[in-house]
């Protein structure tokens, strides 16, 4: 753990959380590209990344759903929506709770 994170949390002040996506990788990180939290090469297809069995416990046989496309970097080598949540809302919610009573 570097001391950055040893010594604080995420509630002592606001940040700033980032993502990377290209074709070769996913990054992610916190205030900046030095705190580094997330870092995924697209070298090898998900599929075997994930370490799959070859069935499931009542002998279902698993097949890989991205394996068709040839692509090592499936199923994230298209366009996807991300839905970020606020996390303050619950806070928010609580102090409000704490004023009307």
């Amino acid at each position: 753990m570097d001391s950055w994170a040893a010594r604080s949390t995420y509630a002592q002040d606001f940040h700033t959380y980032g993502m990377e996506w290209s074709e070769k990788y996913i990054f992610t990180y916190i205030d900046d590209r030095l705190h580094q939290i997330l870092y995924i090469q697209f070298n090898e297809p998900f599929w075997k990344r994930g370490d799959y069995p070859a069935a499931t416990a009542n002998g279902t046989q698993l097949v890989d759903p991205w394996g068709q496309t040839g692509n090592k970097g499936t199923p994230f080598d298209q366009e996807f929506y991300l839905i970020l949540v606020n996390l303050q809302l619950k806070a928010f919610e609580s102090l409000s709770i704490l004023i009307h009573t």
